[in-house]
Formats: C-alpha cells, structure tokens, sequence
C-alpha cells in the first residue's frame, strides 16, 4: 500500500474533490425527492464517498494492522468474524448520523440547510485540495 500511497490519495482526491462540488451545488430535497431518487441511489453515492475518504482508508488498514491481521492468514473464521464487526460498526454508525438527520431535516429552514451544504462543501473541497497536493508532493 506505501507504494501505491501517492496514487491511491491523488485519485481519492479527486473524487472528494466531486462530492464537495456536489454538495457546494446542492439544494435541499423533500423527502419525496429522496424517495424518487430510491434509497439504493442515495446509499451507493455515500458508499463511494465513503470509499474514497482518504482517512477512511487509513482507519482501517489501522485497524488491521493494530489487531494483527496477518495472524490470522489461516483462520477464516476470525477473518470473517472481525469484518462482519468492523461492518456492523460501519452500519451503526451511519445509521446514527441518518437517524440523526432525519430528525433535523425537518427543523431546518431551506436556508440553514443550503448554508450548511455550502459551508461542508468548502470544507470537503478544502480538504481534496490539501489531499491532491500532499499526493502530488508525494509522486514527486
């Protein structure tokens, strides 16, 4: 993974880069809206930003390596059961946040709501930009 490190952030950078010129861009949507679009949407467009969150990536190899995944090279069954936790802690997590915006989505006013898209927006960009360039740094 250190050999590919440049890489693998430059090219995440860029898609952070899109979700923050997404989320800059986008307006509030009714619950309607939401249901249009199908949850399967709304589910793989989080996954992906998931995916290509630099410090995502990073928690996890942590993990890993914390815990000593290569001592369980020959153990399927500890393998399995140590992601299906990392999983499950995965899904409760986001189940809190969207729980958790849920409840507020209904409490904000379509300005607060923009502000805040704008203000994440900003701050994903800002963070894609850093990331593109301690990558490029890195390749050079």
């Amino acid at each position: 993974i250190e050999t590919h490190q440049a890489w693998l952030q430059f090219i995440g950078s860029l898609f952070l880069f899109y979700f923050g010129l997404l989320t800059f861009c986008s307006k509030r949507e009714t619950h309607s809206e939401v249901i249009q679009k199908g949850h399967f949407s709304v589910f793989l467009k989080m996954f992906f930003f998931t995916l290509t969150n630099p410090l995502t990536l990073l928690s996890f190899i942590a993990i890993y390596s914390t815990i000593g995944i290569e001592t369980f090279e020959n153990d399927l069954f500890a393998i399995s059961l140590l992601s299906t936790g990392i999983f499950l802690g995965s899904i409760s997590w986001w189940a809190l946040i969207s729980s958790g915006s849920a409840y507020f989505l209904g409490k904000l006013q379509s300005s607060s709501f923009n502000l805040i898209n704008k203000i994440a927006g900003i701050l994903i960009i800002t963070v894609s930009i850093y990331s593109f360039f301690s990558g490029l740094n890195l390749l050079l």
